[in-house]
Parts: structure tokens; C-alpha cells; sequence
């Protein structure tokens, strides 16, 4: 069975993670604040902002206490070009913005329920 390998160079640092309803062709960091204003509307868990012209609505969804999501980065190619099935790890966090086309994150949004199943995984398991 093939195996991965998951590298940490060094301390990780933390950054922050919007989960934008589109495909940005674009690996690596962004100037976010540049181009990508975000106001708050109400409470501290919701966000309004525009993005390539069509409003986004995002809300903060928190991990688990005690789980903690890393970004990963795929690593370099082996001699013979293949991919290795090695990654690096360039951030940590713990927590998500999740964004979607002029409307609210739904009950039953993918991102909402995965982290929900880190809580459901965590009650089987132990």
C-alpha cells in the first residue's frame, strides 16, 4: 500500500482560510486585503463582501476544540518525474470562512458537515 509523507520544515505558522465558491487559478499566497474587502454584518461570525463583481456572504466556521486543520502543499517530483506522495506543511488554523454567491451558508453546506463529522468521528472513536 502506497504511503504518505507529511513534511514540517520548520515552526508553522498560522494563517487564515477563505473557502471561496469558485476556482481561482492561482497556488500561493495572495495579497487578500488588496483586492478582497470584507465588512462584518452583525455578530462576529458572518461576513459580507465582493468578489470578480458578484457578492459573497461568508460565515466563520470553527473547528473542533482540539483539532487543528494545516495547509498542505504538494512536495517536489522524484528522479524519474513522478509525484511523490509527499507533502509539506506551509500553515496551520482553526478556522474557516466559507463563502457562498449571495446567500448564507446552508444547514446542510459540505464544509458545515465536515467539520460537524470531526465531532461525530471523535464520539465513535473514542
Amino acid at each position: 500500500m502506497a504511503t504518505s509523507n507529511i513534511v514540517v520544515p520548520g515552526p508553522v505558522q498560522s494563517t487564515s482560510v477563505n473557502a471561496l465558491p469558485c476556482t481561482v487559478k492561482h497556488d500561493g499566497p495572495a495579497n487578500v486585503s488588496s483586492g478582497f474587502e470584507v465588512e462584518k454584518v452583525g455578530d462576529s461570525t458572518t461576513f459580507n463582501a465582493h468578489f470578480r463583481g458578484r457578492n459573497l456572504e461568508g460565515e466563520r466556521v470553527v473547528l473542533p476544540e482540539g483539532s487543528e486543520g494545516v495547509l498542505l502543499v504538494p512536495g517536489q517530483l522524484g528522479q524519474d518525474g513522478e509525484a511523490l506522495r509527499q507533502y509539506e506543511v506551509r500553515g496551520s488554523f482553526n478556522e474557516v470562512v466559507v463563502w457562498m454567491h449571495d446567500r448564507a451558508q446552508a444547514f446542510d453546506d459540505p464544509a458545515r458537515r465536515a467539520v460537524e463529522w470531526i465531532d461525530i468521528a471523535d464520539a465513535l472513536h473514542n
